[in-house]
């Protein structure tokens, strides 16, 4: 089946449908037959991709799609995605730091933590940067050590959301 879409023609919810069934091989751990058309399809059609990607949260799935099935280097893909795969990078650095200064709080603090929402998912994946996340969430085991827990890592610059707990 070969899908042709006029991006600046796709008005309403049946051309989004068709967008997203067209993309969504890009946003399954475990790609089909579909994958090369999803792949062509992202590429000639990157800002529809891009929206995609990040709407379903997989934007680090959809590059390593990108870069493996469509046998490209990053610097090889068109802007709109080349943009979002960077953005995505250095985020996931940011995260990753954030991790071992967690882990550095757990060690000093003594205070135990348990990873919950997209910090639990992040073992089911091959790769934890398949999914993305945009922060840490944790759950300690009472009021108290949130508040502790929360001091410390105010005291390295970090804060909270004003509508969040500790």
């Amino acid at each position: 089946m070969r899908i042709r879409l006029d991006c600046n023609g796709l008005r309403g919810r049946s051309g989004r449908d068709e967008v997203e069934r067209a993309l969504l091989p890009l946003g399954v751990v475990s790609p089909n037959e579909s994958l090369p058309r999803a792949v062509a399809f992202a590429l000639n059609h990157p800002s529809l991709a891009v929206e995609f990607l990040r709407r379903h949260r997989v934007v680090g799935l959809g590059r390593r799609h990108l870069l493996e099935y469509g046998n490209r280097e990053l610097q090889q893909l068109p802007k709109e995605l080349r943009d979002a795969f960077e953005w995505r990078h250095r985020l996931d650095v940011l995260l990753e730091s954030g991790w071992g200064e967690l882990a550095q709080a757990v060690m000093e603090t003594g205070i135990r933590t348990a990873g919950i929402k997209g910090a639990a998912m992040r073992s089911l994946y091959a790769h934890a940067t398949d999914r993305d996340a945009g922060d840490i969430d944790i759950m300690v085991e009472n009021v108290d050590e949130a508040w502790r827990l929360a001091s410390w890592l105010r005291r390295r610059g970090y804060d909270w959301c004003e509508y969040e707990w500790p």
